[in-house]
């Protein structure tokens, strides 16, 4: 579950459409960890807003809310409000967390997201209802994937500089899904962070065993499973090359005065462009951290030992040894 471009994932447990969150401010961490919280697990009596330890993530998803006629963003539930205030209640226990709120869901009708952006009229209806409901109810962020254009104008226009509404999107990472669903350049250029659902990519609707959440390609993997694991992926839109500049002071920082392409690569032959292979890189010791991603998310909450009962390993180890690979200097969310 990693921070990269990428719908729908089979399983019952984990998210389906895609999301869309608001939030702003600098990162006081060096990665973000970002947590899903399924309301679904409220009304399954196990865990509530109230077991959330708001110091262990970035960023807070709440899963899901709806789309109605108008269209408009509502809460899925009329109790939903009261828990969209408990949510957002936890920034007081720690003031540099960002909440968000998710739109879909497992069972989402995807035709109300194809009335929603039909018209115009009606994207800027639902744009001015996602304001209204996020403001209202203490959000920083709202995932809403189909009109992010508009959307990011819009929430550029209305907030400021250190009070702005984040757009984020959690999408799929089967590569035939992203071929024909997704126009990632174009897309990415108006989110925030865009979570990868590196998850689900086997499971007991085949009819065979393997792993859901595979890191590389499974010794089983053929035809088109061999893009079944994350190293495929998320490493789709990753450039091997570098970027050359002829520096035009004696400053070497991003940002630094540049005037032109600098020189050719041995082994390319162009200027201003070299392989991977002919620029030193620093290894690093995780996979995360060596592929410069974002950070990662966590599908859910709940489904991690809250208590402490079962692993013998504190509260939340799960999320905890995440916490304490990725944030070591906080818990700042943008």
């Amino acid at each position: 579950m990693i921070f990269l471009p990428t719908s729908a994932s089979p399983s019952a447990s984990t998210p389906a459409s895609t999301p869309a969150s608001l939030s702003a401010s600098p990162s006081a961490s060096s990665h973000r960890l970002v947590c899903y919280y399924n309301s679904l697990s409220e009304k399954r009596g196990k865990f509530t807003v109230s077991n959330i330890d708001p110091n262990k993530c970035t960023n807070l998803i709440y899963a899901f809310s709806d789309i109605k006629k108008q269209p408009r963003l509502v809460p899925s539930t009329a109790t939903d409000i009261l828990r969209y205030q408990a949510f957002s209640g936890l920034k007081t226990r720690n003031p540099l967390l960002k909440t968000l709120l998710a739109v879909g869901g497992l069972n989402f009708n995807t035709q109300k997201f194809s009335a929603m952006v039909a018209t115009q009229q009606n994207r800027a209806k639902f744009i001015r209802s996602a304001i209204t409901l996020l403001r209202a109810n203490g959000f920083d962020t709202e995932l809403c994937f189909c009109v992010v254009q508009e959307l990011k104008e819009a929430f550029m226009a209305e907030g400021t500089a250190d009070n702005r509404l984040l757009i984020t999107a959690s999408v799929s990472a089967e590569k035939a899904i992203i071929d024909a669903s997704y126009e990632v350049p174009q897309i990415a250029t108006y989110l925030d962070f865009i979570n990868a659902l590196t998850f689900d990519f086997h499971g007991p609707w085949e009819s065979v065993t393997g792993h859901h959440s595979p890191l590389y390609q499974g010794s089983q993997d053929t035809g088109n499973k061999t893009y079944f694991n994350t190293d495929y992926a998320i490493n789709m839109g990753l450039a091997a090359y570098r970027r050359v500049f002829n520096l035009s002071s004696a400053s070497s920082v991003v940002g630094a005065p540049a005037s032109g392409a600098g020189i050719a690569g041995l082994f390319t032959g162009e200027e201003g462009l070299w392989a991977s292979y002919e620029a030193d890189q620093k290894s690093n010791t995780s996979y995360l951290k060596a592929n410069n991603f974002g950070g990662a998310f966590v599908w859910s909450l709940d489904l991690d030992d809250t208590s402490g009962q079962f692993c013998k390993q504190g509260n939340n180890p799960f999320i905890s040894h995440l916490h304490t690979l990725l944030c070591p200097g906080g818990t700042s969310g943008s």
